[in-house]
């Protein structure tokens, strides 16, 4: 009876799959058992990465099947197994109990599982399935102390409520934040977070959303416009983005009466406007015309009147500005 158990245990510990909200738990996971592999394999471990979005049944079967020389353990790391066509979510059904017990398989979905399928019912009952959920607020609280320790600061608890009011609750994202705010941290020659870096920080990230908004609009990238849009209205004043908005029209009109058969240097000195600002923006100037520049500003002259008229609401207002 013990030596059943045994065998049942070493055969489900052979077969994993990481799956769940939180991508950044199940990836770390993921990590582990690769390096823990890599680690006891001894020598001659064989390691195969393979998206199974973009591979065929026929590569799947001859790679698992192999008998390579010369190797000890095999480590396979299946990506996205629930994103795969039906064919090859029945192949792996097939194979899976054909698997010899050297190799390690471990099932990689950025998101939960589909339960539905065939291949979540195999999962559950012959493997071992690591379900990893987004956090709670208190675990989410600890989790970003614990990433600013990883890189070598601490945060205060109201730099960590503040962050966490600010951020969408992502953790690839939440960790993105806490590394860019200990860099800060570091170069202002300090080791601790603190609110007040947390608002710089905010600050410095909204006007890099309008600028790449105005970048946006220049090149007449609609998509774009509407997206970084839709960040900033979140907690933005939409009569302050409108006055950043109002910038490219207005750089466009300096260049278009300066001239656009200048050289960019030339233009600067003219408008007195950044050089750079005149270079990105001087290829989207020779396109237009005097009368296209002022139908840019009967747009402007609009969104006054439908804010300040009372017709339209101030952040729809900003909307239909960006889009005409």
């Amino acid at each position: 009876y013990l030596k059943l158990k045994v065998q049942r245990w070493q055969e489900k510990s052979q077969i994993f799959l990481l799956h769940g909200t939180d991508s950044r738990a199940s990836w770390r996971k993921l990590q582990a058992i690769r390096d823990r592999f890599l680690t006891q394999a001894g020598s001659l471990p064989d390691l195969c990465d393979y998206d199974l979005t973009e591979v065929t049944s026929n590569t799947i079967e001859q790679s698992l099947l192999s008998v390579p020389f010369f190797v000890t353990h095999r480590l396979f790391i299946l990506r996205h197994p629930f994103s795969a066509p039906k064919v090859l979510q029945e192949k792996l059904l097939d194979l899976l109990p054909k698997i010899a017990s050297s190799t390690v398989i471990v099932f990689y979905e950025q998101k939960p599982a589909d339960g539905r399928t065939k291949l979540w019912q195999w999962l559950k009952g012959k493997g071992t399935v690591y379900t990893h959920d987004a956090p709670t607020d208190r675990e989410t609280e600890k989790a970003v102390t614990q990433i600013a320790r990883s890189f070598g600061v601490s945060i205060e608890v109201s730099a960590v409520r503040m962050l966490l009011s600010q951020t969408p609750i992502d953790m690839w994202y939440i960790e993105n934040e806490v590394a860019k705010l200990a860099a800060y941290s570091k170069s202002q020659g300090d080791t601790v977070i603190t609110s007040e870096s947390v608002k710089v920080l905010a600050s410095l990230s909204v006007n890099a959303s309008i600028f790449a908004l105005t970048d946006a609009i220049r090149d007449k990238k609609v998509v774009d416009s509407v997206r970084l849009y839709q960040q900033l209205v979140v907690d933005q004043d939409p009569m302050a983005v409108a006055g950043m908005v109002a910038t490219v029209p207005r750089n466009l009109a300096k260049m278009v009466l300066a001239g656009v058969d200048q050289s960019a240097q030339s233009i600067a000195k003219l408008t007195g406007i950044h050089p750079y600002v005149v270079t990105l923006t001087l290829p989207v100037a020779r396109k237009h015309t005097r009368q296209s520049i002022s139908q840019s500003y009967k747009a402007l002259v609009r969104f006054e009147i439908d804010v300040k008229g009372g017709r339209l609401p101030s952040s729809l207002a900003l909307l239909l500005l960006i889009l005409r």
